[in-house]
């Protein structure tokens, strides 16, 4: 009897020492890897690789903190003036080359008639939320004292993923699916987010490469899967898509983020630009409350908050309607002439805060020439460019000069 007692108290030693060592490991690894906030932000830090698709062959760089753009000191040398850009993937540079994104494009023009040095640093971050861009100013952005802050607003879906992206305090609460995965979790949440940021990045390398059918019905079913839609109904309207969208699709020339939606969630697009009063009273004031953030913590910081509010290509070509509409997107004829209510309601904000602002929804639709890829959505060389231009006019009052 003693015999086992004593080779049980042992086996409860070791399981114990076990437990401890595994969670001091975690922590070390946390900290080294400084993976909480790696997961958190999932920047992909000194990136190099080549994008292609039907519209676009460009190679995607980044710096070491995972943004476009050179390299920048926190630390704010003599009488430089600083100039930050927050937003999703369109401060990213989806779709463009290193020297056309609208961040570098602004500094060029910002320096031409500047009676001091000026820098445009990029923190853009690609399927971002006004949650996550908050989360960007105060953990990074801060740190490099911009005099001004400008937030990129997408009227295309930014008022939807603000929804669909966790909070602080729901952060707090999160815990993965399932017994086995909670209980790793729990012993070694660092170890946990790392795995992640792997397994996050080998499916996306998987997705910008040619793919079987059953490869895309099986992220299919994932996205119906973690929002609770019916993957019979989406499979069936994926099987409705055109011809050539499927097979771009398959060799990894459109993204699955253009065209899945569309199968299981055809009105994600209306809920973004004109929801209903349930959708809108959900998604508006939690927006509300991280613009309210992000105006105190620029405020706190002396810098001055300026928001640009970026149009969907919906809003001002028609055939980026009907090409919406082919795929099986809800699309209104309304949005190509009018205001959206998301728009009103930002725009509102902004004045009733005293906030700057630069709307492009009216500028663009006066252009001769395509801002937007027809089939991306995103800027193409000529947008970045007229948003620089745009920009810069703003920035140069602000500053005090032409």
């Amino acid at each position: 009897m003693r015999v086992a007692q004593k080779w049980l108290a042992r086996l409860l030693l070791l399981v114990v020492a076990t437990i401890v060592a595994l969670k001091v490991g975690d922590l070390a690894l946390g900290l080294l890897r400084n993976t909480q906030q790696r997961h958190l932000l999932r920047l992909p830090v000194n990136a190099h690789y080549r994008h292609t698709s039907t519209e676009f062959d460009y190679t995607f760089n980044a710096n070491s903190l995972g943004f476009r753009g050179p390299e920048r000191s926190y630390t704010k040398f003599g009488d430089v003036r600083r100039i930050e850009v927050i937003g999703d993937s369109f401060v990213a540079g989806y779709g463009v080359a290193d020297d056309a994104v609208f961040t570098i494009k602004l500094e060029q023009l910002l320096k031409k008639d500047a009676q001091k040095p000026v820098e445009v640093i990029n923190l853009g971050r690609t399927g971002s939320s006004t949650i996550r861009e908050l989360d960007l100013y105060t953990m990074i952005g801060r740190r490099f004292e911009p005099d001004v802050v400008v937030l990129a607003y997408f009227l295309g879906n930014d008022l939807r993923e603000i929804v669909e992206e966790h909070d602080q305090d729901e952060l707090w609460a999160w815990h993965p699916r399932g017994l086995i995965r909670r209980a790793a979790y729990a012993l070694c949440p660092n170890l946990y987010f790392e795995l992640a940021l792997i397994k996050q990045a080998a499916a996306a390398q998987a997705r910008s490469q040619p793919r079987e059918e059953n490869e895309i019905l099986t992220v299919l079913r994932q996205r119906c899967d973690e929002r609770g839609m019916n993957f019979e109904t989406a499979l069936a309207a994926y099987r409705k898509l055109p011809d050539d969208v499927r097979r771009k699709l398959e060799e990894g020339l459109l993204s699955d983020h253009q065209i899945l939606p569309a199968c299981y969630d055809p009105s994600s697009i209306r809920r973004a630009l004109d929801p209903d009063d349930t959708y809108f009273d959900r998604a508006w004031p939690r927006t509300e409350r991280h613009l309210n953030l992000l105006r105190k913590a620029t405020e706190h910081d002396g810098a001055k908050l300026v928001l640009l509010l970026i149009p969907a290509d919906m809003q001002l070509n028609a055939a980026a309607q009907a090409r919406a509409a082919e795929i099986g997107y809800e699309v209104d004829p309304s949005w190509l002439s009018g205001d959206c209510r998301t728009e009103r309601a930002v725009k509102a904000w902004c004045e009733k805060n005293s906030v700057s602002f630069l709307d492009l929804t009216d500028n663009f639709r006066k252009s001769s020439e395509p801002l937007y890829f027809l089939r991306d959505g995103h800027f193409n060389p000529a947008g970045h460019e007229r948003t620089a231009a745009l920009l810069a006019a703003l920035l140069g009052d602000t500053f005090g000069e032409p």
